[in-house]
């Protein structure tokens, strides 16, 4: 009978002890969940502004919709953006006289085009999913815009001034102004 109850004894010692450990063990699973976001590997840069935006909706065609339209209104300030900062940089290369009416005229010019372009865009990642719990669809689109394509209108829209422009230099720095307002 007492070595019945040693080994009961140890059983209850034991037993509770092993459950422990395995308890332990397990991994502790994170209170909030990270995942990329789909298409967000597209930056501006190479000469293409591209903007990223996600709608979301209980609908596919309105959250495509909302998407497409984030993506718009991004596109156009990283468009308007980039043409201040290349106007900024442009008049400053050129002399006194050349520089007020040429930044003037670009900066007219150059907002004009602006929606004009967009609507040009073109969609360069589409992405989707949905909350299977909630039944909505999130649509997640980057949009992309050439900056040569701008240029080549902007010039276009120039020539009827009879503008004098200096357009290697106009287009150099346009092209290097892409991506930086990213990164202020």
């Amino acid at each position: 009978m007492k070595k019945l109850f040693i080994v009961l004894l140890a059983l209850v010692i034991v037993v509770p002890c092993e459950a422990r450990k395995k308890k332990k063990a397990e991994p502790v699973k994170p209170a909030i969940e990270t995942f990329e976001m789909p298409c967000s590997e597209y930056r501006s840069e190479n000469g293409a502004i591209r903007a990223w935006a996600v709608g979301r909706s209980d609908n596919e065609s309105t959250a495509r919709k909302k998407a497409q339209s984030q993506a718009s209104v991004d596109l156009a300030a990283q468009l308007q953006k980039t043409i201040s900062a290349t106007i900024e940089d442009y008049t400053t290369a050129l002399g006194a006289g050349q520089a007020a009416s040429s930044k003037q005229l670009l900066q007219e010019k150059g907002t004009i085009l602006i929606q004009k372009t967009i609507n040009g865009a073109v969609v360069i990642c589409d992405k989707w999913t949905k909350d299977e719990a909630t039944g909505q669809y999130s649509n997640y689109i980057v949009m992309e815009l050439k900056g040569e394509k701008y240029l080549k209108s902007l010039y276009e829209e120039m020539k009827s001034q009879n503008a004098d422009l200096d357009q290697d230099l106009l287009t150099k720095l346009f092209l290097q102004n892409i991506g930086n307002e990213t990164q202020e």
